[in-house]
């Protein structure tokens, strides 16, 4: 199960604030300071039912804007401190200094209101402590959802220790994904019993991470057992979701596992790396030549069995690859090389690199031999950034990322689309030696590369960054006169023309209010600025902001042109980004004109879901 765990890691995303622990009185606070009582329950969500043993925290607000304010109530910074667990009346009180503060309550098992899609483990309220009466504040928790089974052969036979996963759907941008939840393994009767679950739609599946050896050693043409979704389908088309509301323990959704007619692909890895390769230019360690493969589903809905980059080939670089189902795919070969990517630096530190190779691959109704793919060192992609037609060694942070699923399953591509270039002064920087695939565009306008900086080839430190001027946007990416900030570049064995990210003063301003159906601000709710239909493939140009306590927002550096405005009381991130999940809402949009460096004034009602 952890190397599914691994395929679909879950990201946490923390928001620092300037916070100051609460000390309760005797334990250290300063005998002169002025405080006051918080009292509250901790409550079971639509009930009066006082949960126990809850874990509640205070943190004093020392500082904070609107829309921080409201993403610290549900977001504990790492400076919070457990202060009192609730009583089993769900009951606690506290003593705290007299100011603004953030109360947040925790248990196992229970979680937050959903926000934008997600259940977050904390509740959290914002109270006033004044020495002259008791702060009261009560927080309710959604309890956690279960789903109950077995998992059967097709003959109805129970399936022990199989890999049972509940995962949901998320959207990457744009484009509809999946992650893994949570996952156990059947026991000796076939049953599972997945627990802990925020409300919500999932689907459950049965993962056979080792079809491919399976597959190996059924006799050829001969039906092989294969990852299955409930009730028994190959596929998240044919799939059945299930929806899991607060506190429902779920029974009865067996998993008959399928067995399906699988193929192969084989072929042989060939090397266009310089010899000595195996040896590392920073480290000296010396590799076995040996090449590992991956099969990559293009479509991001497709659980795969033989992406986690194990399969090695053999000695002679010929493989074969067992238990593929029809589809499309991409197959990525990967060597020892001396300089070159790593699983967390880029070519200029990365202590153990590795060069690619890659092949599309087509799976109809029949094995497929004679692959070849051919590993090389990888093509520079070079660039230039000017601000108002002037280079720059601006503080801007370019990124180029995979257009794939390649950054889901293996950690070299995610490495790849996090990692940004110095700008020198003359406003050139370098991606270097990568690999095969489609590239989209990331710019960020706040600050430059965040691994610290190191000395280039003739030891010269990169420049101090320079200030964006405050309305600055990103006007344009172009290759050869081109625009390709929509479209992305394609990176393959051939030299890449020059790339040039034109920034320019002048971007626009957006600002408004969010109203509730009771015309009253709605606070926290997701402001999305959506560019006009046919640049909506081009993600970096969505803006999203969130409402503060006066229901107020501002969306800054927006680039002129024509957009539509939406405020959703509660929508998974990303998913604006999807033509068929915004199509609904299309007539709840307020069109909107940026012309230019002025301010665009826009109130909102939020769209219910």
């Amino acid at each position: 199960m952890k190397s599914a765990v691994r395929v679909w890691a879950l990201v946490a995303i923390g928001v620092a604030v300037l916070a100051r622990p609460v000390l309760e009185a005797g334990a250290g606070m300063p005998q002169a300071a002025v405080t006051g009582v918080i009292e509250g329950t901790v409550v079971r969500a639509g009930t009066t039912e006082g949960i126990a043993d809850a874990q509640v925290s205070v943190t004093m607000i020392v500082t904070q804007t609107g829309a921080q304010l409201v993403r610290d109530a549900q977001n504990p910074p790492a400076t919070t401190q457990l202060k009192k667990v609730s009583d089993s009346t769900g009951h606690f009180s506290l003593t705290a200094p007299e100011g603004l503060a953030i109360v947040r309550a925790q248990h196992d098992g229970y979680f937050g209101p959903q926000v934008n899609g997600t259940s977050p483990p904390t509740v959290g309220a914002v109270v006033t402590v004044s020495s002259r009466q008791p702060a009261h504040v009560q927080l309710a928790m959604v309890p956690g959802g279960a789903i109950n089974g077995r998992v059967t052969d097709q003959t109805g036979k129970p399936v022990a220790a199989t890999a049972v996963g509940v995962i949901r759907r998320i959207y990457r941008s744009g484009l509809p994904s999946l992650d893994l939840v949570d996952g156990k393994e059947s026991d000796d009767r076939g049953a599972y019993r997945l627990y802990g679950l925020p409300p919500g739609e999932y689907f459950v599946v049965a993962l056979q991470g080792h079809g491919g050896a399976n597959a190996a050693a059924a006799a050829p043409g001969q039906p092989v057992v294969v990852t299955t979704f409930y009730p028994s389908a190959v596929d998240l088309a044919t799939a059945t979701p299930i929806a899991v509301k607060g506190g429902e323990d779920l029974a009865g959704f067996d998993i008959q596992i399928r067995s399906e007619i699988t193929h192969t692909v084989s072929g042989h890895v060939t090397s266009n790396l310089p010899r000595g390769s195996e040896v590392g230019a920073i480290n000296s360690a010396v590799r076995q030549p040996v090449a590992v493969l991956m099969m990559l589903p293009r479509d991001g809905l497709a659980i795969p069995d033989l992406v986690s980059g194990n399969l090695t080939a053999n000695a002679d670089g010929s493989f074969q690859i067992h238990g593929l189902l029809p589809g499309s795919y991409d197959l990525i070969a990967r060597l020892p090389a001396s300089v070159g990517w790593g699983p967390q630096n880029g070519p200029d530190r990365a202590t153990n690199p590795w060069a690619f190779g890659r092949v599309p691959i087509e799976i109809g109704g029949a094995d497929i031999d004679g692959v070849t793919v051919a590993v090389h060192q990888g093509v520079d992609v070079k660039g230039r950034l000017t601000v108002d037609g002037q280079p720059s060694a601006a503080a801007v942070r370019v990124t180029l990322q995979p257009d794939d699923n390649a950054a889901l399953y293996h950690n070299f591509f995610g490495t790849i689309s996090n990692w940004a270039p110095f700008l020198d002064t003359d406003g050139s920087f370098t991606f270097p030696l990568m690999p095969e695939s489609h590239y989209r565009f990331r710019v960020g306008l706040t600050n430059g590369p965040t691994r610290a900086a190191a000395p280039n080839a003739q030891g010269q430190m990169p420049p101090t960054p320079v200030p964006l001027p405050p309305t600055a946007y990103v006007a344009d990416i172009q290759q050869g006169g081109r625009s390709v900030y929509d479209e992305g570049i394609t990176v393959g064995t051939d030299p890449v023309p020059l790339i040039e990210v034109i920034i320019k003063s002048g971007g626009g301003t957006i600002e408004g209010t969010v109203l509730g159906s009771d015309r009253k601000p709605a606070i926290g709710r997701s402001v999305v600025l959506v560019p006009e239909m046919s640049r909506r493939g081009n993600s970096a140009l969505f803006k999203v902001a969130t409402s503060d306590e006066q229901g107020s927002f501002t969306l800054t550096r927006v680039p002129p042109g024509n957009y539509k405005l939406f405020a959703w009381d509660s929508v998974v991130t990303g998913a604006y980004e999807n033509p068929e999940f915004l199509q609904p809402y299309e007539s709840h949009g307020v069109d909107v004109k940026v012309s230019g460096s002025g301010t665009v004034r826009v109130d909102l009602t939020v769209i219910a879901r």
